[in-house]
């Protein structure tokens, strides 16, 4: 796959074909939505306005995400390390 350069007055332009740019819905998703081994979902921090939620998906790909233990799981751990 050839870059092709187009020369036109004094700027260069790079023409790549449709193939080579990047998913960004993908990227954005690897940064974004994390996977928790103790639940074994997957889960992301949503902003809307004033509001905070935490959104967890069942049925989720997790190849490439980031092992991050959620809230949910985090104070489900400590409380067990406390009475146990």
């Amino acid at each position: 796959m050839a870059n092709y350069t187009v020369f036109g007055g004094r700027k260069q332009h790079i023409i790549r074909k449709h193939n080579e740019r990047k998913n960004l819905d993908a990227e954005l998703a690897d940064r974004c939505i994390f996977y928790c081994d103790i639940c074994m979902r997957c889960w992301e921090k949503t902003k809307a306005r004033w509001n905070r939620k935490i959104e967890y998906y069942e049925n989720f790909v997790t190849y490439g995400k980031q092992r991050k233990i959620c809230k949910e799981c985090a104070s489900d751990k400590s409380a067990k390390v406390k009475n146990g």
